[in-house]
C-alpha cells in the first residue's frame, strides 16, 4: 500500500539562507513555530512536535484506510513504501496502525515523484458516462483514440497498452464499481457480483446496469541513456 505523496507534505521550518540548489533548514525557526502550538497548549516544545507528529500520522493513516480497508483490501498482506520529504518519519507508525509487517524506504525517496515522471511509462485516461450504451466497443474505440492522441501514439502501435472498464451497479442503487471490461455479459456481472461481495461484505443478485465506460492508454517509457 503506497499512499500519495502528497499526503506526506514537508516538515521543518526553512530558514533564509540559500545554498545552491538547497534549501537550509533551520533550527531557530523551528522552534519558533513550534512555540506558537506549544505557548497556548501550555506544554514545552517537544511535546507539541511529538502532538504534531501524531496527528499528521493519524490522517495519513486515513488516507491508507479509505484506499485499502474501505475497499475490502487487508493492508497486512502489502509493504508500505515510505516517500515523499517525511514520508520516512511517520511509516513507521502508519505501518503499526495497520499491522503492516514492512516498511520501505527507497534511496533518495523525498524526489519520488520527480524520479516516477522521468523514468515511468506515460498513460491518459478517459470516460464516458452513458447508461447502458448499445454499442461499448464504438464508445472504446474512441476514448481510446482521443487518449492516444494525447501522447502521440497509436492505441494499435505493438507497445502501447489499452486497457478497458466500466462503471457498474445494481438497478436503482446511486453507487457504482469499476471492473474490467468483457464483452460476454454473464462475466461482466459475475465480476461485478465479486467485486461488490469484497467491498461490501455481502453478496446481493438483482438486474446491474453499465454506467460509465473507462479506457487508460499506456505507452512505454523512453529507455534511460546508458
Amino acid at each position: 500500500s503506497t499512499p500519495s505523496p502528497d499526503s506526506f507534505g514537508s516538515s521543518g521550518a526553512v530558514g533564509s539562507g540559500l545554498g545552491t540548489g538547497a534549501i537550509v533548514l533551520s533550527p531557530a525557526l523551528a522552534e519558533k513555530a513550534l512555540d506558537r502550538l506549544a505557548g497556548p497548549l501550555g506544554v514545552s516544545r517537544e511535546e507539541a512536535a511529538y502532538a504534531v507528529h501524531e496527528i499528521v500520522s493519524a490522517s495519513m493513516a486515513s488516507a491508507v484506510h479509505v484506499v485499502t480497508v474501505q475497499r475490502g483490501i487487508d493492508p497486512r498482506g502489502f509493504a508500505l513504501v515510505a516517500f515523499g520529504g517525511a514520508g520516512p518519519m511517520h511509516a513507521a507508525r502508519v505501518a503499526q496502525r495497520f499491522g503492516i509487517g514492512t516498511v520501505v524506504v527507497p534511496e533518495h525517496c523525498g524526489v519520488a515523484s520527480a524520479a516516477g515522471l522521468l523514468a515511468g511509462d506515460l498513460s491518459t485516461d478517459r470516460v464516458l458516462s452513458r447508461l447502458d450504451a448499445p454499442d461499448p466497443e464504438e464508445i472504446f474505440a474512441g476514448l481510446a483514440a482521443e487518449a492516444a492522441a494525447d501522447l502521440g501514439v497509436s492505441p494499435e502501435d505493438p507497445d502501447v497498452r489499452v486497457s478497458r472498464s466500466v462503471d457498474v451497479r445494481f438497478k436503482g442503487q446511486s453507487h457504482d464499481l469499476t471492473v474490467g471490461w468483457t464483452p460476454v455479459r454473464a462475466d461482466l456481472e459475475s465480476r461485478f457480483r465479486d467485486r461488490y461481495a469484497e467491498v461490501y461484505g455481502i453478496r446481493q443478485s438483482g438486474e446491474i446496469e453499465l454506467v460509465s465506460y473507462r479506457v487508460r492508454v499506456t505507452a512505454p517509457a523512453a529507455a534511460p541513456p546508458p
